[in-house]
């Protein structure tokens, strides 16, 4: 199917700005992505608190569980590591 100029036009611009918006995204999702011995884990807070929040990690890695797995593996790792802490299991 042909598409008159305008509309190649259009679509051309929709796609570099869908690119800014996925490489923006990335950007800032490594930036706010710390390397801990149990994965990656994406702090919160920042600039102010900077720490590991549990409820926004794991809505993080919920969201970007489509695009990077070994987000959510992190942060459910973490917390198990944390929780187990916290219990005093054997």
């Amino acid at each position: 199917m042909r598409y008159a100029p305008a509309a190649r036009g259009a679509a051309a611009q929709l796609r570099a700005a869908v690119r800014r918006v996925d490489s923006e995204s990335k950007r800032t999702s490594h930036l706010l992505t710390t390397e801990m011995e149990t994965g990656p884990y994406p702090y919160a807070g920042i600039p102010w608190f900077s720490t590991t929040f549990g409820r926004d990690a794991i809505i993080t890695a919920y969201q970007v569980l489509w695009l990077d797995p070994s987000l959510a593996k992190g942060v459910l790792s973490f917390l198990a590591s944390i929780r187990r802490r916290d219990l005093r299991l054997p």
